[in-house]
């Protein structure tokens, strides 16, 4: 899990913003539902927001989510990362 995400979430349940980019596939973003329907059974579908990069090779997701506890935060950083189309999650 990212150390800065860990450092701010210092009690649960714990609602932020998670942001994954990867490249701009056709799949890419349904890649990352799957993940948040399995690990973050709070994620806010409403709240989804993508931007493509200027070259649109790559995108950024941003979505609000809730975890129950640090377990639950990591386990959605690790089945995120396990993506093949991510390259990092913030």
């Amino acid at each position: 899990m990212n150390d800065d995400v860990t450092q701010q979430l210092d009690s649960y349940p714990a609602r932020f913003p998670l942001k994954v980019i990867g490249r701009a596939q056709d799949d890419f973003v349904e890649h990352v539902k799957a993940v948040l329907d399995k690990y973050a059974n709070a994620w806010e579908p409403q709240s989804l927001r993508t931007n493509p990069s200027s070259d649109k090779r790559y995108i950024a997701l941003t979505v609000m989510t809730t975890v129950a506890d640090k377990a639950q935060a990591e386990s959605l950083y690790a089945a995120l990362k396990a993506v093949p189309e991510v390259l990092m999650c913030l």
